[in-house]
């Protein structure tokens, strides 16, 4: 099993570099281009709702033991923590106290299976009626340089700087809503239905937040977006920390629907500010944000955790404020950035090398050899 989902993490993360690198540079960087990015991750954070939904009836509707039940009235231990009734990877408790029963799970995974097979087909007729030479050939995708050829160091400053902007959206991405319910339960003392209600708000103002951006894409630019959502990230975590002080729930129900707003708008905007503004979007680049953000998402939850249970429930609320003032500085160097380079009379779009873009200087080529 271990084996399977270390398989299963590299292959997934093989696909969404490809479909990061394919998306942006299919699409472009104009209003219609950034308004497909957009509509992709909102079906991205359907698929997420709607996931556990369909995993549901392929679960044992059987009572647990008390024990069991009362899991999360232990300490917390330092690990990732699951959605839901956060139920720890890492208990120590016998497994013959859980109830011993066959497992209808393999339905749904062989039906995640055929479907993750049905979406790869179109794919592999497309590759094969294309050729191997045409569908890989190495001047569609090839070019990776910064747009601004006249300042190096602020190019690679601003490479350094989107990398940490990778990895901190992650903490905000992933750790927020994994120990958002346990924090509500041991801390605010919230029951279990509370607790995972304000997790499915969160989810569902994510959702909204997609909606909302692919309006905004069209009406604002990649850094006023930018820096309106990292704003109002800020602003719902100071909005959580001051709740949790005064043990207020409504701030703490309002924080989530602030929080997951923000953050949903937040990573197709800045792959659309990146590719515009900076450097195009190729697989190298996509495989250096991911990188980075895979690492911030596997060392937060250890420290994260060790902090909670060591220290204070408190550092919850600390870290996710503390990431959210990063990502604002993060936004206003690429506002800098952009606007000492927009002074400059730098066209970035002329430089941005998409696949409609490598066709017409194919033809034109093709024309002129003629």
């Amino acid at each position: 099993m271990v084996g399977i989902h270390a398989l299963h993490g590299i292959l997934q993360s093989i696909l969404n570099v490809g479909i990061t690198t394919a998306s942006i540079q299919i699409w472009g960087t104009d209003s219609r281009g950034r308004t497909y990015v957009f509509i992709l991750y909102a079906f991205l954070e359907i698929s997420c709702a709607v996931a556990p939904i369909g995993t549901a009836p392929f679960l044992h509707e059987k009572e647990i033991t008390n024990e069991v039940a009362n899991i999360s009235n232990t300490p917390i231990q330092t690990g990732t923590c699951c959605s839901g009734d956060e139920t720890f990877v890492n208990d120590t408790r016998s497994p013959s106290r859980y109830p011993q029963t066959d497992s209808r799970l393999y339905i749904a995974y062989s039906i995640s299976a055929g479907m993750a097979v049905a979406v790869a087909v179109p794919f592999l007729i497309v590759y094969l009626k294309t050729g191997v030479e045409d569908s890989t050939g190495p001047q569609t995708f090839k070019k990776s340089t910064f747009l601004d050829k006249t300042s190096p160091v602020s190019n690679y400053l601003q490479f350094i700087n989107i990398g940490l902007f990778s990895g901190i959206y992650t903490v905000m991405e992933v750790c927020y809503p994994q120990y958002l319910t346990v924090f509500c339960l041991r801390y605010l003392d919230w029951t279990k239905t509370s607790a995972a209600m304000v997790t499915s708000v969160l989810s569902f103002s994510r959702l909204g937040g997609k909606f909302v951006g692919i309006v905004l894409v069209r009406v604002m630019k990649a850094h006023t977006i930018l820096l309106v959502v990292s704003l109002l990230d800020t602003f719902g975590f100071v909005c959580l920390n001051i709740s949790v002080y005064t043990f207020d729930d409504i701030g703490v129900w309002a924080s989530a629907c602030i929080t997951g707003l923000g953050t949903s708008i937040m990573w197709p905007t800045a792959l659309s500010w990146i590719n515009s503004n900076l450097i195009a979007v190729s697989g190298k680049v996509s495989s250096y944000l991911l990188v980075i953000a895979y690492l911030f998402a596997l060392i937060t939850p250890i420290a994260l955790g060790h902090l909670m249970q060591e220290v204070s429930l408190l550092w919850f609320c600390y870290i996710s404020l503390m990431a959210s003032v990063v990502i604002v500085a993060n936004v206003i160097c690429m506002i800098i950035h952009t606007k000492r380079h927009d002074k400059g009379g730098h066209v970035y779009e002329a430089e941005i090398y998409t696949i409609e873009s490598v066709n017409k200087k194919e033809a034109q080529s093709e024309v002129t050899r003629l």
